[in-house]
């Protein structure tokens, strides 16, 4: 599989709760499989919060094929998504876009973001 469109960018409220026990049981093992060469995850828009991002991470961590991702719009927010965005960024060095627009990221999780990715500029 190359490429997984889950998101909700259409309105239709079809993915609209993909939750932490999907991502857990369902999404990360697949992710972390070695046999895995998914590029491209787009889950805008599914409300995953805090705790799909937490259970995401970890999968994120040992995936090496992907390239893309869009985890806007996923009610991610505060300090705590923040720092799970740096540790995506720090550990994901395929990783060439990552979409995080429309969450509510205060400024000192989006100075720790930016911070993240210039730190990533620095060693490519």
């Amino acid at each position: 599989m190359i490429e997984l469109n889950l998101s909700n960018q259409d309105g239709f409220l079809r993915n609209w709760n993909i939750t932490k026990t999907f991502i857990k049981n369902g999404l990360g093992p697949y992710l972390c499989k070695h046999d895995c060469f998914l590029n491209y995850l787009n889950i805008f828009g599914c409300c995953i919060g805090f705790q799909g991002l937490y259970e995401l991470v970890p999968a994120l961590k040992k995936n090496k094929s992907l390239l893309v991702l869009n985890i806007g719009n996923n009610l991610l927010n505060g300090d705590l998504s923040a720092r799970k965005i740096v540790t995506i960024l720090n550990s994901c060095k395929n990783l060439l876009e990552l979409d995080i627009s429309e969450n509510l990221l205060k400024s000192k999780g989006a100075s720790q973001i930016i911070t993240a990715l210039c730190e990533v500029n620095k060693e490519q």
